[in-house]
């Protein structure tokens, strides 16, 4: 019986892990003006956060985790800067 138990227990924290721990991804558009933030939430990884200029279309990758982060130009592989399309 004892062993029953222990096996339904297990097979219940399995599945509270699997359902549990499912990333959930969504992207929120934030207008500041001059640029706009498409910030991508997934759940319980770091905050990254795409910035365009408005003016220039420029793309900007902005990374935090934790109290660290950083911000750096987005670019192709020729080392230009990577533009928004619409």
């Amino acid at each position: 019986m004892r062993k029953i138990i222990i096996f339904i227990l297990v097979i219940m924290l399995v599945v509270l892990c699997c359902f549990g721990c499912t990333a959930t991804t969504e992207t929120k558009e934030v207008d500041f003006g001059r640029f706009t933030a498409y910030r991508q939430e997934m759940q319980g990884n770091p905050d990254t956060t795409i910035l365009v200029d408005n003016e220039t279309k420029v793309m900007y990758l902005y990374y935090q985790q934790g109290y660290g982060g950083g911000i750096t130009v987005m670019v192709d592989e020729e080392g230009k800067p990577l533009i928004w399309e619409d």
